[in-house]
């Protein structure tokens, strides 16, 4: 675990930017299993990847949904995560052989990482400076999965090859989702559109109650439902699916950017836009969740993976 992401460099020092710390608090919290509400993004464009985590944790426990974010035991074999005993847990993803005996299956390939992050040094009260995003770094009670998720998915992409560096630069707007949602759970996905215009609500629908998830990308070009009191989207952005209301017609997203406070208690990210009525309740720089109607998701997004 001690092959650790690299800092970005002060040009003019030649020195890191950033310096490293021991983590305190526990993988999941006191609820022993991981939740939506632990996914902040911080300072690297990995929306993919989280709303991957974040759409896979909607639907764990549910028929043809998946387990593998949990700490792997006995019981759960399948476990992502697996905790070493020495301060190191070893994370598994997935990847396709290509040839040999189980060519065009789905093969674990693991990653070691420790307790150890880069910081933001906010002048003495160090924050959180990518997953867990601005929170005080020093907080006992702070979740850590995610955190060991990106810093070993930052690890597993330097390990390629081929001009990949280790380090959190190298995973900006590298994938898609339906990359991540594949080699984190070791099934087939599937780029579902990208014209929203081609599909259904229901086949939405269907396609999330019988998989892991989805994850819709939103345009490059600035959303047309932008208000003078909120921002509902961000744009060329990832919004995990986290479910549906049948009736209205609505499919329910959230922002990866997540919730978390800085250390100065603020974040722009708060509050539900609903496409039904066109209002924000706690209006912030943009919406945390978005309630949104089909035409909705057709004018402002161009498209969705799942698995």
């Amino acid at each position: 675990g001690t092959d650790a992401p690299l800092s970005p460099v002060d040009k003019a020092t030649c020195q890191p930017l950033y310096p490293t710390m021991t983590a305190t608090g526990t993988l999941f919290g006191p609820g022993g299993v991981p939740r939506v509400e632990d996914i902040s993004q911080g300072d690297t464009g990995d929306c993919y990847f989280l709303s991957s985590l974040g759409t896979i944790v909607s639907r764990m426990g549910q028929a043809g949904g998946s387990n593998v974010l949990a700490l792997a035991s006995p019981e759960n074999p399948a476990g992502m995560f697996i905790a070493n005993g020495d301060g190191t847990h070893t994370v598994r993803f997935h990847v396709k052989a290509q040839t040999g005996p189980l060519a065009g299956t789905w093969v674990p390939d693991y990653v070691t990482v420790n307790n150890q992050f880069l910081v933001f040094p906010n002048g003495g009260t160090p924050e959180w400076l990518f997953a867990n995003a601005y929170g005080v770094f020093a907080n006992p009670s702070n979740v850590l999965w995610v955190a060991y998720a990106e810093k070993a998915f930052v690890q597993w992409v330097g390990g390629f090859g081929g001009g990949f560096a280790n380090d959190y630069e190298a995973i900006n707007g590298l994938f898609d989702a339906n990359v991540t949602m594949m080699a984190i759970t070791g099934r087939d996905g599937y780029v579902s559109s990208q014209n929203l215009a081609t599909v259904s609500f229901e086949q939405i629908v269907s396609a999330y109650d019988r998989g892991v998830g989805a994850v819709f990308s939103t345009l490059p070009t600035t959303p047309p439902v932008d208000t003078a009191t909120d921002v509902p989207l961000v744009t060329n952005h990832d919004y995990m699916m986290l479910g549906y209301d049948r009736d209205a017609r609505t499919i329910w997203l959230r922002n990866p950017w997540g919730n978390a406070l800085d250390s100065a208690g603020y974040t722009g990210v708060r509050g539900t836009y609903d496409a039904v009525t066109g209002t924000a309740t706690e209006p912030g720089f943009t919406s945390l969740i978005v309630s949104a109607t089909f035409e909705f998701l057709r004018t402002n997004f161009d498209a969705w993976y799942h698995v």
